[in-house]
């Protein structure tokens, strides 16, 4: 069998390249990942902190130390000389590597997991990805048919979430999800705003007497959580300092948690299936860099950022962006969700992320046909 390299630059490729690595056992594997990746005795070729950043402005402080670790992982691909390259998500670092194989080794076949939101924004990227890869495999079944009209093989494997986090019921509990990401600068952008907004909560929720409303507000939370990654706890910690939130890197009591919170902030990214496929209610927000955000939302096509109404074309969960995203708008959105009406589009929402066959199964048939 052929040697597999896979690229794993983020927390959440780290995840779906670990679900490759046990579904393809004694397959020889190297390359890029995570804590995830490692955890099954994978060596990754680097950290992969050091190319996990935001958005435009943040990466270019760092631009010339990405550029170096894709000069080092293109040789690492031509020493090694594997059958396959999978690159997993990270597009601008993972697209960057397979342009420079595809021109300097073309033998070498070319998958690339997780398809870029084009169906959102830059839809030129699906015609630039046919010219690289040889096979792209996407997490929604509307995505193919952006790739396929190019020339591009496109699969619909499902997303893992779906299994992640199965159905079952859940005791509702008073508690606050917070969770503001998983890179640095999402952390230090949106936990501060996320914590004074959970206190004004907390005073809200012990300001009621005998449970009568102050107002039109009924808050009932007297717990606070934040759900994070072991790589970025400490950075957690140090924000969140001496107070009585708990902070959660271990998976088993976030997927606990995510099941009795009555109410969640998310930022908006893959935590949002997280949180749906758990049937906790949620307010979505997510804050850019001004620079970023001045590039990026002229070319944005899409009327939502959350995934979860994405996919089900409404605006199921709130959403705050850029200025809307402070502390009392969230506080006003958290008062105001319709739990039930959540609830029940999550469950909705749970039937368009499956393909009727495990993910990962899926992914290793499709990798063993260019390892063989």
């Amino acid at each position: 069998m052929k040697r597999l390299y896979i690229i794993a630059g983020e927390a959440s490729g780290d995840n779906l390249g670990a679900s490759v690595l046990r579904a393809l056992p004694g397959a020889e594997v190297s390359g890029v990942g995570g804590a995830s990746m490692e955890s099954l005795g994978f060596r990754s070729l680097f950290d992969i902190n050091e190319i996990a950043v935001g958005g435009i402005s943040e990466a270019l402080p760092c631009i010339f130390k990405i550029m170096r670790l894709i000069k080092l992982t293109v040789e690492d691909i031509v020493s090694t000389n594997p059958g396959v390259v999978l690159t997993i998500d990270s597009p601008e670092f993972c697209f960057r590597v397979a342009k420079r194989i595809r021109a300097m080794r073309p033998e070498i076949k070319l998958v690339h997991l997780v398809a870029p939101s084009v169906w959102a924004w830059r839809p030129g990227r699906a015609k630039s990805l046919a010219k690289i890869y040889d096979h792209i495999l996407t997490l929604f079944e509307f995505e193919p048919q952006y790739f396929t009209k190019h020339g591009l093989q496109a699969t619909f494997v499902g997303h893992p979430a779906a299994e992640e986090f199965p159905e079952g019921d859940s005791q509702k509990k008073p508690i606050l999800i917070l969770m503001p990401g998983s890179r640095e600068q999402e952390i230090k952008r949106h936990l501060p705003i996320f914590l004074e907004a959970a206190k004004n909560i907390k005073f809200l929720s012990a300001s009621m007497q005998g449970g009568v409303d102050l107002g039109e507000k009924h808050v009932d939370i007297d717990r606070v959580v934040i759900p994070t990654l072991s790589s970025v706890e400490p950075l957690v910690r140090s924000i969140v300092g001496d107070s009585e939130i708990e902070v959660v890197s271990d998976e088993a009591r976030k997927m606990a948690i995510y099941r009795s919170a009555r109410s969640a902030v998310v930022a908006s990214g893959t935590a949002t299936l997280h949180l749906a496929l758990s049937s906790c209610p949620m307010v979505v927000c997510y804050k850019l860099s001004y620079l970023s955000y001045a590039i990026i939302r002229p070319l944005v096509k899409v009327k939502f950022i959350s995934l979860v109404n994405i996919i089900l074309g409404r605006g199921v969960v709130p959403e705050l962006i850029q200025s809307a995203c402070n502390a009392k708008a969230i506080v006003n959105a958290i008062s105001d969700i319709d739990e039930m009406d959540q609830m029940d589009s999550f469950r909705a929402m749970r039937q368009k992320l499956t393909p009727g066959c495990p993910q990962s199964e899926m992914i290793a048939t499709m990798m063993m046909r260019y390892l063989v």
